[in-house]
């Protein structure tokens, strides 16, 4: 899948061939020790949603050239107007947006009064949907399903992941959580 470089522990640098390479590794240690894991594939799209919103424009729409924030449960509605291909492209960013939120941004979105379970039950309704139309990734007959089953267990996973960065912040583990591209293959933490 990928080619990791050996991790120099003297400079504190960790090289990866991808973002999303990194996430999955991630993903799949802390996976490895939960009683009722989750298969690879779902590890593997998951790690493809975190790579993705490593850019912060992935967070916003552009309308007439301005980024404007998404507005998930309208953008969920106005999909069943539109035609096939549109509507996978939509559902598939509303569910993944609504995925990483609930994970990454956890903490933030619970103490908003559009919390968690706003978010969850629009992630869940657009991956269900999304089967509905384009069931399979992978060759995983029913993998959108799936994905909408194990949305909250997902969710966990990408918040211990955001918790760790935090905590390793807190204690001068990589310099104020610095993490840089420094090539599109290439992933640089540097600890201090």
């Amino acid at each position: 899948m990928k080619q990791k470089a050996p991790k120099n522990e003297k400079e504190g640098i960790v090289l990866e061939s991808s973002l999303q390479g990194y996430f999955f590794d991630q993903l799949k240690e802390i996976n490895g020790k939960l009683l009722q894991p989750l298969p690879n594939e779902t590890l593997y799209y998951s790690s493809r949603v975190m790579d993705r919103f490593g850019q912060s424009t992935e967070f916003f729409e552009t309308v007439n050239g301005k980024y404007t924030d998404k507005f998930l449960g309208k953008k969920l509605l106005e999909a069943e107007a539109l035609g096939k291909n549109s509507k996978k492209r939509i559902l598939q960013d509303v569910g993944d947006t609504s995925l990483f939120m609930c994970g990454f941004f956890y903490d933030a979105i619970n103490s908003k009064i559009v919390d968690y379970s706003y978010y969850e039950s629009i992630g869940r309704s657009a991956y269900s949907r999304l089967n509905a139309i384009a069931p399979t990734f992978l060759d995983i007959e029913s993998f959108y399903a799936s994905l909408a089953k194990s949305f909250s267990a997902i969710a966990n996973l990408i918040s211990i992941i955001e918790r760790k960065f935090a905590q390793n912040a807190e204690q001068g583990k990589n310099s104020e959580a610095i993490i840089s591209i420094i090539s599109p293959f290439t992933i640089k933490t540097k600890a201090s």
